[in-house]
């Protein structure tokens, strides 16, 4: 491991240990190189700064160099890869599932006003906001995977409450309860997903699993409305499918996934 950075994952809220970088480390010592040859002279010390540079580029040049990008698909980040992918694309399909389609369900379907379509919206994202922070505080107590497992599983039984009646009481009341489990599961993102991966291509890596699931994400609007259309059955049941199906796929790829809660991060290679 030598001198590369470790972290371990306690807490998402502060994960970020830094400890022995090479970089870092490269930069202190040649700084203190430069202020003592700087007593010797101004020729001494600009010697010492173009040192300190090149010192400073070429670790950098060895710390992205020997792991690139090629690494994602080869064997031992492989799997990791696939299943992050997988939980990244049902986040957001479920997420657009929800959402995208809701108010012109409201208004098409049911012929509700806008102003009325307003409110469940409004209060199911000021819930959802409320409720992310209890599932990032109970993602450091049970686990990440465990804070994501629960609430997407709740998502499920909620979901015909709202979209299988047209009396407003009852889609506004499951509407909004459904914005503090499937409206609120994603406050483990950026934790667990940058956990997962080791430090040479966690940037690579989670940036990668999260922009395919948004492709797959943004076809959901897309889809929905062809099928609603094709079988003629309103949005409602293509809205109920797929918040369904993707709930039930984030708790599968969540179950076979890695769970990162205590375990130390290293550069290397470590994930399986």
């Amino acid at each position: 491991m030598g001198m590369d950075s470790q972290v371990k994952t306690e807490s998402s809220g502060h994960f970020y240990w830094i400890t022995s970088d090479p970089i870092c480390v490269t930069f202190f010592g040649k700084t203190l190189v430069i202020l003592g040859d700087s007593l010797a002279g101004p020729a001494a010390g600009l010697r010492a700064l173009s040192r300190c540079a090149g010192a400073m580029a070429k670790a950098n040049r060895a710390r992205c160099g020997r792991m690139p990008s090629a690494s994602l698909p080869k064997r031992g980040l492989l799997y990791n890869t696939l299943t992050a992918c997988w939980w990244m694309a049902s986040n957001f399909i479920l997420y657009y599932s929800l959402t995208a389609l809701f108010v012109p369900h409201l208004q098409k379907d049911l012929n509700l006003s806008p102003t009325l379509a307003f409110w469940p919206v409004l209060f199911f994202n000021l819930v959802g906001f409320v409720a992310m922070g209890f599932w990032g505080w109970t993602g450091d107590k049970l686990g990440r995977r465990w804070s994501m497992i629960i609430p997407a599983a709740i998502a499920v039984p909620i979901a015909p409450l709202y979209l299988l009646t047209a009396d407003f009481s009852w889609i506004f009341v499951g509407y909004v309860l459904q914005g503090a489990f499937g409206g609120a599961l994603y406050s483990q993102l950026p934790s667990y997903l940058f956990e997962r991966f080791p430090t040479e291509v966690r940037a690579t890596a989670s940036a990668f699993c999260y922009h395919q699931g948004v492709i797959f994400g943004g076809l959901v609007p897309l889809v929905l409305t062809f099928l609603a259309e094709y079988f003629q059955v309103g949005l409602v049941i293509p809205m109920l499918v797929g918040t369904v199906a993707a709930a039930m796929s984030v708790v599968i790829a969540l179950l076979i996934s890695p769970e990162t809660k205590g375990k130390v991060l290293v550069a290397e290679l470590q994930v399986a």
